[in-house]
Formats: C-alpha cells, structure tokens, sequence
C-alpha cells in the first residue's frame, strides 16, 4: 500500500526506486500496488522516475467511493 507514509522519506522511496528498477527489468513481472492516492498524488509522492516504472505498462484500475477497510 503506497501512501501519504513514503512522502518525504527517503529511505523508503530509495527502497521503493530500487524494486521497481529490479522489477522494471525483469520480463512477465507482475507488481500489484493499492494507494489511497490519486494518481498525481502518488506521482508525486514517489517521484517521476519510479512512478513511470512503476505504471509502464501498468493497467491502473480505480475504485471510487467509500473506503471498504
């Protein structure tokens, strides 16, 4: 679940640049990611570089409405 929690941490956000590199070059990888971001928000939450890896090729599937946790 990527969030508001790795904004401004940079530890996390190198962790999370390193597997999405790792993952970016391994072909038939699968990632699955949930966010309360919108995904501007989670652009900028986790930096340009990462969140382009991290959607290339990405089927990016929505659920608006009320949170169901």
């Amino acid at each position: 679940d990527l969030g508001a929690a790795q904004t401004g941490n940079d530890e996390i956000l190198g962790r999370l640049e390193d597997l999405t590199d790792q993952r970016y070059e391994i072909e038939g990888t699968q990632t699955l990611v949930t966010t309360n971001l919108l995904p501007d928000e989670l652009e900028k939450a986790l930096g340009v570089r990462s969140y382009d890896r991290l959607t290339s090729g990405a089927t990016i599937i929505q659920m608006p409405g009320v949170s169901q946790r």
